[in-house]
């Protein structure tokens, strides 16, 4: 099996090439720097083929290119520097294995050739999104293969989605060591003198990213408002999503290398190895777009068609053979109904009771909806008007105090002797860490007034 290797996300203003620049280069000195720095790295990790994403390639707003052009060529002739020639080699298996996985999830994706470039008015195969970081890149020593990857205006979630494809294509591509760039510049509205302008949310987008790359949270992107994305002008965003989304399922070290933004746009130099599978980073956003005619997700499909399947069959189905990959691993699950806006029913595990967590919603269904001691079993003629949610609980880690709660992120669990009790995260009313963990120990039946040890875990929950 082939792997991913590395990852970088590199700026790319042309300024930064001494032949470009010249005097002004100096300008970028920690930039430049920092890009020698993450070219280093990456050739000394000799992979067999870069996977570089630019938002300066050709763009469609409904689709993902990968270009499949044989021969990449390119040169920094518009910015005054004809002589920095670029000419290097495209993996096509890789970019087909690439178009291959990403439409198995259901990304839209299309083939890049040169006679779409030139029905599009395209002359330039590789653009400086990619040329500038693969200067120093290939100033560093790094000889391999390249595939150029454009990407597009579909929703956020499908750049993520494309970043799992790179990672699928990876595993499928007989053994290669895949590099990805994520190339990008942050907001271009941080000074007055900025070439788009000034607008203070510029900084708190770029903090924003920053604050993301150092996690390794791509939540962290997708709670992003629009208007915030909008009012920073920048080109990064969508980049970043598929290369985290490439290492969803990983423990990544993350490491930013220099930031600066001397002319007014954001120039972030960072980069991302990979240290081993964990679950903990999987964020599951393929299950969370997968929705049914009806809107619902696979999760809450799969537990209404366990209850409806108990409830007037009086039989539990089995496994059925569409389970999605995320589904078929072990993990704690809490399954609610509603009726009317009021809880009807909810029973989970804060562990693994079955062998995956498919098993364990279709489990967890049919207690919510028939054993709950607060509620009378579900009747047939209810089944219609129920509403469903199925949280998959992350691992719990033990705290130490009240402070380390947030009731709209972490679900809490509390254990005093033989007594426990839990709530979820983010249910309605709930708005204080002190009324989460007083709730929690009324469940418990432990005092307000009682020391308890205090665990809390996250959720993904679906709809």
């Amino acid at each position: 099996m082939g792997e991913i290797i590395h990852g970088s996300l590199c700026p790319h203003p042309p300024i930064a090439v001494p032949e470009v620049g010249q005097k002004e280069s100096d300008r970028v000195k920690g930039t430049q720097k920092a890009l020698r720095e993450v070219g280093k790295s990456l050739v000394a990790m000799e992979p067999d083929v870069l996977i570089a994403i630019s938002p300066h390639a050709p763009v469609f707003r409904d689709s993902i290119a990968v270009n499949q052009v044989p021969i990449l060529r390119g040169n920094l002739g518009q910015f005054g520097a004809g002589e920095v020639k670029f000419e290097l080699e495209n993996d096509l298996e890789m970019g087909s294995a690439i178009l291959k996985c990403a439409r198995k999830m259901d990304v839209p994706v299309d083939s890049l050739s040169a006679s779409v470039l030139r029905e599009n008015r395209e002359t330039d195969i590789l653009d400086h999104g990619i040329m500038v970081p693969l200067y120093f890149f290939l100033e560093s020593g790094l000889k391999c293969p390249l595939v150029p990857v454009s990407i597009s205006f579909l929703p956020l979630e499908k750049m993520y989605l494309f970043g799992m494809a790179l990672q699928a294509a990876a595993g499928e591509s007989g053994g290669k060591r895949v590099a990805i760039l994520a190339s990008g510049d942050l907001s271009h509205r941080l000074l007055p003198t900025a070439p788009a302008g000034y607008h203070p949310d510029g900084k708190i987008f770029d903090e924003s990213i920053q604050k993301a790359v150092r996690k390794m949270d791509p939540e962290v992107l997708f709670s992003l408002s629009d208007e915030l994305i909008e009012r920073a002008g920048q080109c990064g965003l969508r980049p970043l999503l598929m290369l985290m989304g490439a290492f969803d399922g990983y423990s990544v070290r993350s490491t930013i290398h220099y930031y600066e933004g001397p002319f007014g746009v954001g120039y972030l130099t960072a980069e991302f190895l990979p240290r081993g599978l964990s679950e903990k980073k999987r964020l599951r956003i393929n299950l969370e777009t997968e929705k049914n005619g009806d809107g619902s997700s696979y999760p809450v499909k799969l537990a209404m068609r366990s209850v409806k399947a108990y409830i007037k069959e009086g039989k539990k189905i089995p496994l059925p053979g569409d389970v999605p990959s995320e589904l078929l691993k072990p993990a704690g699950v809490f399954v609610s109904f509603k009726k009317h806006g009021e809880l009807r029913g909810c029973i989970g595990t804060l562990a693994p009771t079955k062998p995956t967590a498919a098993h364990e919603i279709i489990s967890n269904a049919i207690s919510s909806a028939t054993m709950d001691p607060r509620f009378e079993p579900v009747r047939p003629d209810e089944l219609d008007e129920l509403e469903c949610s199925v949280d998959i609980l992350g691992d719990p880690e033990p705290i130490k105090g009240i402070s380390e709660l947030d009731p709209k992120r972490y679900g809490v669990i509390v254990r005093k002797g033989a007594r426990s009790g839990v709530l979820l995260p983010d249910i309605e009313g709930v708005d204080s860490a002190v009324e989460q963990l007083n709730i929690a120990k009324r469940k418990a039946g432990i005092s307000p007034f009682e020391d308890c040890e205090l665990e809390r875990f996250e959720v993904v929950r679906y709809t």
